[in-house]
């Protein structure tokens, strides 16, 4: 499951990490210039966030998320189930 607009992109997928093996996480991307992952689009992003899909706890936390991208709304995306 994703969704994408013209600066973000959020993921969840299954974890990358061993200690959560089985388990989900959400990824968060920002569009930028120099670095990062391709998508279809042709455009590039970064991960600014990966979050436990499961509490909505971090996992790992680049930058800030933008006032626009709050947990309420992930949760009604259905990106975060807690």
């Amino acid at each position: 499951m994703y969704i994408k607009n013209s600066e973000y992109l959020i993921k969840k997928h299954p974890s990358i990490f061993m200690s959560r093996a089985g388990r989900q996480d959400c990824s968060i991307f920002k569009q930028c210039e120099t670095h990062g992952i391709r998508e279809n689009n042709n455009k590039l992003y970064t991960i600014i966030a990966i979050i436990e899909s499961e509490t909505g706890e971090y996992i790992r936390n680049y930058e800030r998320l933008p006032p626009e991208i709050t947990f309420p709304l992930l949760q009604q995306w259905g990106f975060i189930t807690k």
